[in-house]
């Protein structure tokens, strides 16, 4: 009887108390040190899914709990390959929204183009024409083409540049013959070209704006107030009587420019690199009688320019080279002539007949101005 009692109670129950069938633990292969091995490793350990005579042996409350759990991780799995869809789905639209906008911005930027070539070509067929009215036309389009295509503006200066010396007075007229004022097509082209250069053109485009070469042309009386010549190529050229005030000719050459009578007050005319040495060419220019009040001609180069009769009241002239130069009669009041060269008789009479008094130091002989 005792033994049997003692089978009774070696004998496992073969159900648990919850009422459905366990497995034995089995101890793993290598013992207790593969355990920690696959345990420091982060390893799960696999999990079956349950047999169906082992799903009937579970209460009705736990087989439903388990299908719900079921259907909700099927439902999170649609779930989430639906929203990688729509993330997919996004991210080929906007890819394909920035193809098609890159793409419309090409489009635009080739028909820009063709339109400015198309205004550019019609607006130079313009200027050919024999109607005076429609060559002022044209070269008001072209400025109105320059302000909108950068890249173009420095083409359009040289063309109207060219326009100018191919429409003022011909060589053969003299120039005690020539008009007093140019032609109405040439006076726009001037104030065209002057308006081009202008700082805020020349600050944001400075490589499309080239120097103008306006060398040799014949338009005494032009009208080229507050204008924009910054290098521009002047040399024999006939500007008597011309506006020029305010001008801008920084680093222009005038070299045997007639300026005679022409009204250059308050216009800059210094080198583009002072630093260097640079002067502004006036040489042997012909200034007589011209207006140069409170011009800037700082390390001007005007070596053998005829300044008889000019108007030089309170102009900077420092350092600047007037080497043979006529000064006869020129009224020098105020002026700064500090490092400049001049001749002790034209000195004397300068100081004598100048109220107020200039500015007059030695002659340096220095390549780079001290007083400025």
């Amino acid at each position: 009887m005792s033994e049997s009692r003692e089978r009774d109670e070696q004998v496992p129950d073969p159900l648990p108390s919850s009422g459905h069938q366990s497995e034995p633990e089995l101890a793993p292969p290598g013992g207790s040190r593969s355990v920690g091995l696959r345990r420091r490793r982060g390893r799960r350990p696999r999990v079956t899914w349950p047999s169906q005579q082992e799903l009937d042996a579970l209460p009705v409350q736990e087989r439903l709990e388990l299908l719900d759990k079921q259907r909700g991780s099927r439902h999170q799995t649609l779930n989430s390959v639906g929203i990688l869809f729509g993330v997919l789905f996004t991210a080929a639209s906007l890819i394909a929204t920035a193809l098609t906008l890159r793409a419309g911005q090409q489009e635009l930027r080739t028909s820009r183009e063709g339109q400015i070539t198309s205004r550019y070509i019609q607006a130079t067929q313009q200027l050919g024409a024999a109607e005076r009215d429609v060559r002022v036309s044209a070269i008001y389009a072209l400025e109105r083409l320059a302000r909108d295509s950068g890249r173009d503006r420095g083409t359009i200066s040289d063309v109207l540049a060219a326009f100018v010396r191919e429409h003022d007075p011909a060589l053969a007229i003299p120039d005690t013959k020539l008009p007093r004022e140019p032609d109405t097509d040439v006076s726009a082209a001037l104030t065209v070209i002057g308006r081009l250069h202008h700082h805020s053109f020349a600050v944001y485009y400075p490589d499309e704006v080239t120097p103008p070469d306006l060398h040799n042309i014949r338009t005494p009386g032009a009208g080229l107030r507050d204008a924009n010549l910054h290098r521009a190529n002047l040399i024999g050229a006939n500007l008597i009587g011309a506006d020029l005030i305010g001008a801008e000719l920084i680093g222009a050459k005038l070299t045997g420019a007639k300026l005679t009578g022409a009204d250059l007050s308050g216009a800059i005319l210094i080198p583009t690199n002072q630093g260097r040495g640079d002067r502004v060419s006036l040489e042997r220019a012909n200034l007589a009688r011209a207006k140069l009040i409170h011009t800037h001609l700082s390390k001007a180069n005007l070596r053998g320019a005829d300044l008889r009769g000019a108007n030089l009241r309170g102009a900077d002239l420092r350092c600047t080279d007037l080497y043979g130069a006529k000064l006869d009669d020129a009224d020098l009041s105020g002026a700064d002539l500090r490092g400049t060269y001049i001749p002790s008789e034209e000195r004397r009479r300068i100081l004598a007949t100048a109220d107020p008094k200039p500015q007059i130091g030695a002659d340096t002989g220095l390549p780079w101005c001290p007083f400025g």
